[in-house]
């Protein structure tokens, strides 16, 4: 009952949340933002002319998880550069006190699995439902003819 609760405060009070934390982050020289049309699963953080986006799973029972193997590197000025100690520690406090509004933030130290893995995963998936992948890279529908040949 009480995460209920809090959960319709967080919903009710969360335009005024969201213009206080837009106003820190002006004032501190940063931005965060989950883009709008994404099903918020990223959230990108920029600071001056660097970039970087980290993977997030939000959930009203669980909060927010916060992938931090994502915050290892730049993504601009020079993809790949890596952060340093004290732009990771920066980041990952900032990230976290804005996802706050979003619920309980919970770091995710694990590996991320990489793009291979997640388009085999998916591929997997997509098959086991009758879904095949064309030569463009894009799943359609396999056919009942095909499936029935299969």
């Amino acid at each position: 009952m009480f995460t209920l609760l809090k959960n319709l405060w967080r919903l009710v009070n969360y335009p005024r949340l969201k213009r206080r934390h837009r106003k820190k982050q002006k004032a501190g020289g940063y931005e965060i933002e989950i883009p709008s049309g994404s099903r918020g699963e990223y959230v990108v953080y920029s600071e001056g002319d660097k970039w970087l986006d980290a993977p997030i799973d939000i959930s009203w029972r669980e909060g927010v998880r916060l992938y931090t193997q994502g915050l290892k590197t730049w993504q601009s000025p020079v993809k790949g550069q890596a952060l340093t100690q004290g732009e990771y520690d920066s980041v990952v406090q900032r990230l976290c006190e804005y996802l706050s509004i979003e619920g309980k933030v919970n770091l995710d130290h694990s590996l991320l699995p990489s793009y291979e893995e997640s388009l085999g995963s998916m591929k997997s998936i997509a098959q086991s439902e009758g879904w095949v992948l064309d030569d463009r890279q894009k799943f359609v529908r396999r056919s009942p003819k095909d499936a029935g040949e299969a």
